[in-house]
């Protein structure tokens, strides 16, 4: 009994479910069995017992053939299942590693999830108008600057872009995209602050 336990110990630690790891055990015991008996030896509810044979059958493990009119179930020989699984390991150690050599694209498709970028295009006077009205219900601080015929304002998360002479606005909300034209506007306008 202390053999079962450990081997039914090693198939939980590779995935099966207690019940699966007891189901698959009982049919390698039986050779060949009917779904009532397996689910008798094994103590697994008779219910239960069909629908993990169907899944263990389907994973592989388990075969299934007809005599009489009744479906009974044997095991596909563990040397041959342990092959599989040891391969599909390899396979996904593999697979990992190559993942891995793609990691800076990972990183970076990651960050670039993290913060959401929404661009909003205003076309018409009447549209930069209703710019400016939203840019001065802002209630934090304002980065205004004006720049031969455009303007730039900077509030919260979003950079606003204005020119007048083409009638077109643009809406940036991107925190990092605020915070870096913040910088470059400081250092490199000396337009009018507002």
């Amino acid at each position: 009994m202390i053999v079962k336990e450990e081997l039914l110990g090693k198939l939980r630690d590779i995935g099966f479910s207690e019940k699966e790891a007891k189901i698959y055990l009982t049919v390698l015991e039986l050779k060949e069995a009917l779904p009532g008996s397996i689910a008798r030896r094994s103590g697994v509810k008779r219910s239960t017992a069909y629908l993990l044979l169907d899944q263990l059958a389907k994973r592989g493990l388990l075969t299934s053939i007809k005599k009489n009119g009744h479906l009974f179930y044997q095991a596909k020989n563990p040397q041959v299942f342990i092959k599989e699984e040891l391969e599909k390991s390899e396979n996904l150690h593999a697979s990992l590693e190559d993942l891995n050599m793609g990691l800076p694209e990972l990183l970076l498709l990651h960050k670039m999830t993290e913060e959401r970028v929404e661009v909003s295009v205003f076309k018409g006077a009447a549209a930069l108008e209703q710019m400016r009205k939203n840019i001065r219900a802002f209630k934090g601080k304002i980065h205004h600057y004006d720049h031969l015929g455009s303007e730039v304002t900077i509030y919260g998360e979003k950079v606003a872009i204005i020119s007048w002479e083409d009638e077109t606005g643009v809406v940036i909300q991107s925190k990092n995209i605020a915070k870096a034209q913040k910088v470059l506007l400081d250092e490199g306008f000396k337009g009018k602050k507002k």
